[in-house]
């Protein structure tokens, strides 16, 4: 994934380092702006960070997912915003997510109400299996693996 966020970091040359993805200005459009210079890049580069925050970015998510609902009409604010997500991966070029396999000496437990499971119906969460009972909607998950930044 690092060389995939530097072909992406090298289209935007010049482009500074950011400690956040976004600012407080995220969700402000400009619907009445001065258009994007190159909408077909801008689109380009939103689904390159797409498939990079399903992949193994998710702190990216956020203002990703807001710049998809800005690719058909782009403007400069939303460039600027686009530059500022870019600015972000260049400045966190070496954090990715590992999944680990340390020794697991911690069990979790989550309760739900089970509000979209019928009594008695079985649920998969990642390949393991909880059954809902009658008794109690309570489901136990034992989480073998540990994601670690």
């Amino acid at each position: 994934m690092v060389n995939y966020i530097e072909k992406i970091t090298h289209e935007f040359e010049g482009v500074h380092e950011y400690t956040h993805p976004a600012d407080e200005k995220l969700f402000i459009s400009d619907a009445g702006g001065l258009p994007c210079s190159d909408p077909t890049g801008f689109h380009r580069t939103v689904a390159k960070l797409l498939f990079l925050c399903k992949c193994g970015r998710p702190d990216i998510a956020l203002p990703v997912h807001f710049l998809i609902t800005r690719v058909k009409n782009p403007t400069e604010l939303d460039e600027k915003k686009l530059s500022r997500v870019v600015g972000f991966m260049k400045g966190t070029l070496k954090n990715i997510r590992r999944i680990s396999s340390e020794p697991f000496d911690q069990l979790q437990a989550y309760i739900d109400a089970a509000h979209a499971a019928h009594v008695g119906e079985s649920l998969w969460l990642e390949g393991l299996r909880s059954s809902v009972s009658p008794e109690s909607q309570n489901v136990l998950l034992v989480i073998a693996l540990m994601l670690k930044w």
